[in-house]
């Protein structure tokens, strides 16, 4: 803990007299603006505080009894702690200009939208089915995502790719009936080749999947999908939080959905069926999936990355076998919940079972909830507090402890390293909001590895701080944050003689500013500083981006540009920005090295219900001769990438 402490002095030393340290010190004591994204995407630097838990009854309400997003008022929305005024107004507009909402999926295009802000509406926001039924003729949307490559990359020059370089994705949603809805993707990525044989059939990659909703709570999806039961600690696919996610975003509504994404390894495949009985709500699934996988010493694991572009990507190919049988029995009451689970999992021929309980409780002004693991995969326990004292201070705290392997695939929760396993946590964070509404942010994080993992060789602890401040006044917000990390890595000799964990220390400094001068023109900029300290050698890397929005009131087309500038030494140094994207995509790349970067991305309507989205960006590196690595090499210090969407409702 001393030496955490140390290294934060040691580095507010290199600070001292640098401008952006001064703007944060002057901006704390006199905010004159608002963040703009106090709900920031948590995948930009892996740290993010999904802040407000104000009113947390309310919002725990709101994530049991989501509201409908096409019968929603503008009043009502702006009771969630998590819109600003301008979101609402524009989350009404689209409603407006564009028709009813035909998916939660159209709200990542709006301006303000991050991928956090996204995520959370998805659990108090609905489409159903009877206000499409009544308000709208549409009865299906069709996307086609086409994405060119370099095709001077060194695997098409050698011919080590079988496709063009142009990755495509399709997908397409029907309504039948109030109560069915089917739909099914289709991928190839850059790379892979269109063929029609035994073992492929067209495209290298689909899912399809058809979901039925009863009205006396039947619930029932054939094909493929993804689930989470109780806190995810043994099924929880696709819900994984970092260690800085706000405590009460980890507790949110168990069940099933159809599975549309393109991780062509890791989701389930079969029936899943739910049913609700007064308080009690059962459910049971099965899945058999063939996913890629390698053989090593007799026995296969899985291995790949859904990529099969060469001859050895390409043996991988559904190798690897798996099965999951399971289900759930919870008791729903006025103060709270309760759940037990099971699944039988066999891999290869392989067997194991395994257990979970969960429980949640909500007594005044407190909500507690946890889950804990226990089978073939090991003892998982997650236990969490959250507490809102008043409408201006918050408390959270969050414990976990994972075991030394956890080779469950499907297992999620709230973690700091890669996997639920080899640590164990305490999580604290406070949240205020003083009377000139000024919000002030701060969580504490500490994460041991008891064992040894593959990148530290021996037992180690991980600190991170983490503090944000934000005010807004009138159209202008401005956010500043102060993030510290710590850990240890693995240092090897160049002749690889010796190998010894080394500690090291990252500080992570951030002003983000936001303004808008018209009803259609709006601009933003952010600048961004990291130091990055280890064995006595300090770096210093620096990123700055504008932004400039136009978006004409009452008009379907609207453009984003920006210019980014960054000067970054190394890997370590790195900075993780969020960007804008087309419609059902993101992006959030790491900039390292020094160069530039420019990117727009165009929304147009071509003909009645068909609109296109746009994204072309620019990158240039002073330094370097060659981008990428392996087959994705390019000779060159400058990259473009297009993106084009397209989407049709009938």
């Amino acid at each position: 803990m001393l030496q955490s402490w140390v290294s934060i002095l040691k580095m507010h030393t290199a600070m001292r007299g640098n401008w952006l340290w001064m703007g944060f010190l002057l901006l704390s004591c006199s905010l004159q603006a608002q963040e703009d994204a106090w709900l920031r995407d948590w995948m930009e630097l892996n740290t993010e505080v999904v802040v407000d838990e104000n009113v947390i009854q309310d919002l725990m309400e709101w994530v049991h009894h989501p509201k409908d997003i096409n019968l929603i008022t503008e009043e009502e929305l702006l009771l969630l702690p998590v819109l600003e005024r301008e979101l609402v107004a524009e989350i009404i507009q689209h409603r407006l200009i564009s028709g009813p909402y035909a998916s939660l999926f159209e709200l990542q295009v709006l301006p303000g939208m991050t991928p956090a802000r996204y995520q959370f509406l998805k659990k108090v926001l609905r489409v159903y089915d009877q206000t499409r039924q009544g308000m709208m003729k549409e009865r299906g949307t069709y996307i086609g995502l086409y994405q060119p490559h370099n095709w001077k990359k060194r695997g098409y020059e050698e011919k080590a790719y079988s496709g063009i370089p142009l990755r495509q994705w399709h997908r397409l949603h029907v309504t039948i009936t109030p109560n069915w809805k089917l739909g099914f993707s289709l991928e190839n990525d850059a790379g892979e080749s269109f063929q029609w044989n035994k073992q492929q059939k067209g495209f290298d990659y689909g899912t399809f999947y058809a979901q039925y909703k009863g009205r006396k709570d039947w619930q029932l999806l054939l094909g493929d999908y993804r689930l989470k039961v109780g806190q995810g600690l043994m099924q929880g696919l696709g819900n994984n939080f970092g260690s800085s996610t706000w405590v009460a975003r980890v507790y949110n509504k168990e069940g099933a959905r159809p599975y549309r994404g393109s991780d062509e390894n890791l989701f389930l495949r079969g029936i899943y069926a739910s049913r609700k009985m007064g308080n009690w709500h059962l459910t049971a699934y099965l899945s058999r999936l063939k996913s890629d996988g390698r053989e090593n010493e007799g026995n296969i694991s899985e291995s790949g990355t859904g990529m099969h572009r060469t001859e050895n990507e390409w043996k991988l190919r559904k190798q690897f076998k798996r099965q999951v049988l399971g289900s759930s029995i919870s008791y729903d009451a006025k103060r709270g919940s309760c759940g037990i689970a099971h699944f039988s999992l066999l891999e290869n021929g392989n067997m194991a079972h395994q257990f979970s309980l969960n429980y949640r409780t909500q007594v005044a002004n407190s909500l507690v909830f946890g889950e804990s693991s226990f089978g073939a995969y090991g003892f998982s326990l997650l236990q969490a507090w959250v507490y809102s004292a008043s409408n201006q201070l918050d408390f959270s705290a969050l414990l976990r402890i994972y075991p030394k392997e956890n080779l469950n695939p499907y297992a999620g929760g709230f973690e700091r390293f890669s996997g639920n396993k080899n640590e164990r946590g305490l999580y604290l964070s406070v949240e205020y909001q003083s009377k000139n509404k000024q919000k002030w942010n701060l969580f504490a994080d500490w994460a041991y590895r008891p064992y040894p993992s593959f990148l530290v060789s021996r037992a180690y602890w991980s600190i991170q701080y983490y503090l944000e401040t934000s005010k807004r006044v009138g159209g202008s917000e401005v956010q500043a944050r102060l993030q510290y990390r710590s850990g240890e890595k693995d240092e090897t000799s160049e002749s690889s003689k010796w190998k010894q964990s080394q500690a090291w220390s990252s500080l992570g400094a951030r002003i983000h500013a936001q303004w808008t001068l018209s009803e259609a023109l709006s601009f933003s900029c952010r600048i961004q500083q990291q130091f990055y300290q280890s064995s006595n050698h300090l770096e210093k890397g620096m990123l700055f981006f504008q932004d400039l929005q136009w978006r004409p009131p009452h008009s379907k087309v609207y453009l984003l540009l920006r210019y980014t500038r960054f000067v970054i030494p190394s890997y370590d140094t790195r900075i993780y920005t969020y960007e804008s994207d087309v419609l059902y995509a993101f992006s959030i790349p790491n900039y390292s090295g020094a160069g530039q970067r420019a990117y727009a991305v165009l929304r147009f309507p071509i003909y009645k219900g068909l609109d296109a989205w746009l994204k072309l960006g620019y990158t240039w590196y002073q330094s370097k001769t060659s981008i990428g690595s392996q087959w994705e090499e390019v000779n060159s210090n400058q990259q473009m990438d297009l993106k084009l969407l397209l989407r049709y409702v009938f």
